[in-house]
């Protein structure tokens, strides 16, 4: 009941701030306008939605306002207090107004800061009227200084009143009035009261200042504030000068104010919490309803006696709990803290929370203390820590998982490399043998199987590092042109079987070097490339290298079979391909575009595809890549020659089937090769001297390649010996291994699978330097 009273009465309050012709303004704590009435909008222009948000002075503010006032208006609103004052301001079309402003400070409940209540009149009329006056006679001036709307004048002596322009178009009075008629304008009600006022000042020589009703010329109620003061000659009153005001609006507006008041005493006892106001001793001055409800049921009174003091019912807490609070609202008291909190445990186990802060209002030091039952919020947090127990096991369980993935497919890679290695090196080998057509179109397919199953290989792994946050981006040179050279010879030859043109285009302006990763930028424009020609039956495939708002743009597009609207929303999702179906006539594992998507991200870019089924597809590759400093000096290109002259070789190489492969491999190049099974066999053969080159396997049991290698090296420095070129085997390839084992010793890293003509290349580049 009382809730839907108090709703009521806010709806009341709303109305009449809303249709008050005066204009009337709530702004928060910071002076940001919350909401304005009609009467603002009238006066200055601006409509609510113009004005929200920003302060009074940023949107009225005039350049010939006094500074000084300005100031001190800005100085009361940081300090949270209230003011009232006139200034010049200016309105929405440039005109400059005059207006009294009245802007007081409204409180929460807890008795901070919440706003401020903004009360302006326009009175332009009641200025001009001052300015007027200055000109007249010096009774005149002396009215003039106190009017806030026009000026007036008895004479006693000649029995006549003296109105000024404003006063005679109010009142509609002659500006030469009778000094007894001029009484007409006060209502029939407030016209005996008044002359009690004016008898007062005459015979006591007392300033005369009240407010009554009056009747404006149109024939409208109004309240008028009378100010002046007695002209007083040999102790006898021979005239009265003041001013008149319109104080109507000023009136409405502290009838709504009070009405707020009521209001906010509604709203304050509404409240469940426990609201108190106590003086510097501690002795409580104001309670809401629930506290003195609660106070007189715990003192059996029927009414809970104002006066007591809160530090004396903190002692009665147990185990000397209310120590801390009474310090902590002294702390608020003295102003050595702007708020006190803490949580406390009452008699009969329940907890509460009580805040303490230093009342805003004028006047002596008062604290606002707010208690309130968080009973509830203890067993939410007592449910909280059981299931956050509960979730840190299965965090613990979660990266105790992916730590075992991880070495699952650590391990896995290792072990599938390894028979990878004898599948792809023997097809290597026999490629070199004399075969038949039908032969070598049977080992093509065992290779080309070989390599499928390396990319799927390779992309689980890279999926796995991406998911991990393991996968490491180098900081490399790409040259355009020569990264759309690679792709137009890889997949040109598979193209051409097709009947399909490769197009391939680049700007201009990527001539040059770039940096980025240079192995995941050709690793997503192959993966575009790749899925285009093979989803492609006809027509052309068009690759086109961009510089677009400072980034490389690829755009990989087709004339294929295209992709539904519903489906390319899933396509950068893992092991998800545009055909799921049974009867799909295309393989793949659906990782490509999963993992060209998360590449792009990591690299700060992206991809998206464009497509209607029937018309072709195309992906579209942004990413941020700036121009290099410098570009690096390369040879061309050319196929890996056998190194000239016997060489003799030693192997570090623990896998019976790697050692096979690489026997079979240098056999056919001439090479004098003999194989070790572990580090520390290549540590001691390499002692014996007279070797070209060392392959050295990286994980080995009894000593590993690094380790094996530092060995090697830290003997030729102590002997003084020539340095044996040392190359890395290894499945593990990525810069940062490679960094490692070159700070090991080793000179070159060749990654497993090996392929015959990149390990020919390493055996010659480094037999060159040595």
């Amino acid at each position: 009941m009382g809730g839907s009273k108090a709703a009521d009465l806010t709806s009341r309050l709303a109305s009449v701030a809303r249709l008050t012709p005066h204009s009337v303004v709530l702004c928060d704590p910071a002076g940001r306008i919350d909401w304005v009435n009609d009467g603002f909008t009238a006066m200055t222009g601006y409509g609510f939605e113009e004005v929200k948000g920003r302060t009074l002075a940023e949107v009225l503010r005039c350049p010939e306002a006094d500074p000084e006032t300005l100031v001190m208006m800005d100085t009361a609103v940081a300090a949270g207090e209230g003011f009232r004052t006139e200034i010049v301001d200016q309105t929405k079309d440039g005109r400059r107004i005059y207006v009294d402003v009245d802007m007081r400070p409204s409180f929460a409940v807890d008795g901070t800061l919440d706003g401020y209540i903004v009360i302006t009149a326009d009175i332009s009329a009641a200025h001009a009227t001052r300015e007027r006056l200055k000109s007249t006679s010096l009774a005149l001036k002396s009215a003039g200084s106190l009017a806030r709307l026009g000026g007036w004048e008895v004479d006693l002596i000649a029995e006549v009143v003296r109105w000024s322009p404003e006063l005679v178009e109010l009142f509609g009075r002659p500006a030469v009035d009778d000094h007894i008629a001029s009484l007409a304008v006060y209502v029939d009600e407030d016209r005996e009261w008044v002359l009690e006022h004016l008898r007062e000042a005459m015979t006591t020589g007392i300033p005369i200042d009240f407010e009554a009703r009056a009747r404006r010329a149109d024939g409208e109620i109004i309240w008028v504030r009378v100010m002046g003061e007695p002209l007083m000659v040999d102790g006898r009153c021979v005239a009265l000068h003041g001013a008149s005001q319109d104080v109507t609006a000023q009136r409405e507006a502290i009838a709504d104010l009070r009405e707020s008041e009521r209001f906010g005493r509604g709203v304050i006892d509404s409240v469940a919490a426990f609201l108190t106001v106590i003086d510097e001793d501690g002795a409580i001055i104001a309670a809401n309803s629930a506290f003195k409800t609660l106070g007189a049921e715990l003192l059996g009174a029927e009414t809970y006696p104002m006066g007591r003091n809160l530090f004396g019912v903190f002692d009665g807490l147990p185990n000397g709990r209310g120590k801390a609070l009474v310090r902590g609202v002294r702390s608020v008291i003295a102003g050595d803290a702007e708020n006190f909190s803490r949580a406390y445990q009452a008699k009969d186990g329940e907890w509460f929370r009580l805040t303490a802060a230093r009342f805003q209002g004028e006047g002596p030091v008062r604290c606002v203390v707010v208690t309130q039952s968080i009973e509830d919020l203890k067993r939410s947090e007592r449910r909280l820590k059981v299931v956050n127990s509960s979730l840190k096991r299965a965090r613990d369980q979660a990266n105790a998982a992916n730590v075992a993935k991880s070495a699952f497919l650590a391990t896995m890679s290792h072990e599938i490399r390894t028979p990878l290695n004898g599948v792809l090196g023997m097809a290597q080998a026999m490629e070199r043998d004399e075969l038949s057509a039908r032969q070598r179109e049977r080992l093509g397919v065992v290779r080309q199987a070989g390599e499928t199953l390396l990319v799927l290989l390779n992309d689980l792994l890279d999926l796995s590092r991406i998911e991990a946050g393991r996968l490491e981006l180098e900081e490399g040179v790409i040259d355009i042109f020569a990264l759309m050279q690679g792709a137009e010879s890889t997949f040109g030859p598979l193209a051409a079987e097709k009947e399909l043109a490769l197009e391939l285009e680049v700007e201009p302006a990527l001539k040059g070097v770039w940096v980025g990763d240079p192995t995941r930028v050709r690793q997503i424009v192959h993966n575009l490339v790749s899925n285009a020609v093979k989803f492609t039956a006809q027509g052309y495939v068009r690759v086109r290298a961009l510089r677009r708002a400072g980034r490389l743009v690829v755009e990989v597009s087709d004339t294929g079979p295209g992709i539904a609207a519903e489906r390319q929303g899933a396509l950068f999702q893992k092991f998800v391909q545009e055909d799921a179906s049974t009867t799909r006539r295309y393989g793949g594992s659906g990782l490509g575009l999963a993992i060209c998507r998360e590449l792009t991200e990591l690299m700060g870019g992206s991809i998206a595809v464009a497509s209607e089924p029937g018309e072709g597809a195309s992906f579209t590759v942004a990413l941020p890549l700036v121009r290099a400093k410098a570009a690096p000096v390369s040879a061309p290109e050319t196929p890996a020659a056998a190194p000239a002259g016997e060489l003799r070789v030693l192997a570090a190489e623990d896998n019976p089937v790697n050692r096979l492969v690489l026997k079979t491999l240098l056999d056919q190049l001439g090479v004098e090769l003999r194989c070790v099974e572990d580090g520390a066999a290549a540590v001691a053969a390499a002692q014996e001297g007279g070797w070209d080159v060392i392959l050295m396997d990286v994980q080995m049991p009894v000593m590993d390649g690094p380790t094996a290698a530092r060995a090697i090296r830290e003997r030729e420095a102590e002997r003084g010996l020539a340095r044996t070129p040392i190359i890395a085997l290894t499945a593990n390839a990525m810069a940062h291994h490679e960094a490692e084992y070159r700070a090991a010793g080793m000179d070159v890293l060749v990654p497993k699978p090996v392929e015959l003509e990149r390990l020919i290349g390493a055996i010659a580049a480094v037999t060159e330097v040595s």
